[in-house]
């Protein structure tokens, strides 16, 4: 059988068409807990889930068993529906080829490997491929995930301003789990209104729209000193939510960005070909130019302090006067 993508599974099951079996992996487990979740919530009527749904765990379950439960027939029911969660976890998961190969067409079973992908090498894999339908969850580069949050809203029948999704994606990272959550939040805390703004994820978020590592980061790419002197005196009435552990290596990205525009030939090329949202481009481009000739010298501050910050060559000296030290280092290279 072809793979299959998200959307289509998701499409299929809403007209009321399930395959046999489905095979979900991947790294991103979001994908393959909306197909799971979907099935338990839809594939069967509540009150025909008591005789004809089973949830097993990987960890909990053999092959012999799954198979057992699989080759059982619905009761009261047009199909039976056995889940087999963290599949993972599942020692000889292999031992299932022999169902793949000739499955109960009255069974729906959902197969959620999680968190890592499949040996394509293997003899399991080819039967999966061969036997199912199969989905990879992949996890998205943070550069598509502001797209992916306005695509999701407007699917939700809201629209949410590009800079409000960028500035979500920064502070969330690109776990889509926290990601929709986040998401629900917003719209719950709309309460009717149909357009989301980085007010809005300042307000319900938790985020500063003017005071986080990303807008340091915009500041020093332009060497506003006045504005990353905001930041830093905000930071420091704030400590424990912005340590310079996660400051750091969120600059040091930045950084090694602008060094590979900055050492480029063809400095746009190079621009074009980075994984970075058509939102930040221009600040990359603005920050390679700030910084022309002198990043090596901004990574090599980076990683200094990233030691020092560890306790390596560091008398003693605060977090925060760390983080000072650094920033003006770089406002001033």
């Amino acid at each position: 059988m072809a793979a299959a993508t998200f959307d289509k599974i998701m499409k299929s099951m809403k007209e009321g068409k399930y395959a046999p079996i489905y095979f979900l992996f991947g790294n991103e487990p979001f994908f393959i807990d909306q197909i799971t979740d979907y099935v338990v919530a839809h594939a069967l009527q509540e009150e025909q889930k008591g005789f004809n749904q089973t949830v097993v765990y990987g960890r909990d379950a053999d092959a012999e068993t799954i198979i057992s439960y699989a080759m059982r027939y619905p009761l009261m029911a047009d199909r039976q529906v056995v889940i087999l969660k963290e599949a993972q976890e599942m020692r000889k998961l292999d031992e299932l080829e022999p169902y793949f190969r000739k499955p109960v067409p009255s069974t729906l079973l959902v197969i959620a490997y999680k968190h890592k992908k499949l040996d394509k090498r293997t003899k399991f894999y080819n039967a999966v491929k061969k036997h199912t339908t199969y989905f990879e969850s992949q996890q998205l580069n943070e550069y598509k995930v502001p797209e992916w949050i306005l695509n999701e809203m407007k699917k939700r029948g809201y629209r949410i301003a590009p800079k409000a999704a960028q500035l979500l994606t920064e502070y969330t990272g690109t776990s889509l789990e926290k990601i929709n959550h986040s998401l629900e939040k917003l719209i719950i805390s709309a309460d009717g209104n149909k357009q989301i703004g980085v007010e809005d994820i300042e307000r319900n978020i938790g985020v500063s729209k003017d005071y986080n590592i990303f807008e340091l980061q915009n500041a020093l790419g332009v060497k506003d000193v006045a504005k990353a002197t905001k930041i830093l005196h905000y930071f420091k009435a704030n400590p424990r939510a912005n340590p310079i552990q996660m400051i750091i290596p969120v600059l040091f990205g930045f950084f090694s960005k602008i060094f590979l525009i900055d050492s480029a030939t063809n400095a746009q090329e190079v621009l074009a070909q980075l994984p970075l949202s058509p939102y930040v481009k221009d600040i990359y481009a603005a920050a390679a130019n700030t910084y022309r000739g002198r990043t090596a010298g901004a990574i090599s501050l980076l990683n200094e302090y990233d030691l020092r910050s560890k306790g390596v060559n560091n008398s003693g000296i605060p977090q925060e006067q760390l983080l000072d030290e650094l920033v003006y280092k770089l406002l001033f290279l």
